[in-house]
């Protein structure tokens, strides 16, 4: 007999004190530092496009797909209440859509 996986629903409350400790906190920074190092990695694409005032060869659908799933990864830190994850998304959202901006003007 296969048994059905259960879910453990918790509130947004409920799942900080789940993951309160030493380990949670190391890797809300690592995630801090990871979002900084992605935002400081799409610099030079938002240079060469403003710039240079040329998108070619940037897709406007990848970019486009980039900002929309940022977004809902952003409402959803905003949730659960997440503060490393609201910053690296904020970030992300914001270099993102200064790329598909460029693609979208040049």
């Amino acid at each position: 007999m296969i048994k059905k996986a259960k879910y453990i629903k918790l509130t947004p409350v409920e799942y900080k004190r789940f993951l309160s400790n030493n380990w949670r906190e190391k890797f809300d920074k690592l995630i801090v530092v990871l979002g900084l190092v992605n935002v400081i990695a799409t610099i030079p694409q938002i240079t060469q496009i403003w710039r240079t005032q040329d998108a070619s060869g940037v897709s406007l659908v990848t970019w486009t797909y980039y900002v929309v799933f940022t977004v809902i990864l952003l409402v959803y830190a905003v949730s659960i209440k997440a503060k490393p994850m609201i910053i690296m998304y904020t970030g992300n959202t914001i270099v993102y859509s200064m790329v598909l901006l460029g693609v979208i003007i040049f």
